[in-house]
């Protein structure tokens, strides 16, 4: 909260400068047509750049995922 300040009605002002800055998270998706990586944010639209198809699978983490169980 470094650039914030209190406004008179007692709520917190941000720069837009900040929120301008800020990326959108993208997750990688592989597409189910022509397989290529595609980088999609939550507000796009659902459809591979390359081929136009609309079907995507999420891809997995290349590292191990161990549990213990009890």
């Amino acid at each position: 909260m470094d650039n914030t300040k209190m406004n008179d009605n007692g709520l917190i002002d941000i720069n837009e400068e900040d929120m301008d800055s800020r990326e959108k998270p993208k997750v990688t998706y592989i597409c189910g047509g022509c397989g290529k990586d595609n980088k999609l944010d939550k507000d796009s639209v659902i459809r591979c750049t390359h081929c136009g198809h609309r079907i995507f699978y999420k891809k997995r983490e290349r590292k191990l995922l161990q549990y213990e169980a009890r």
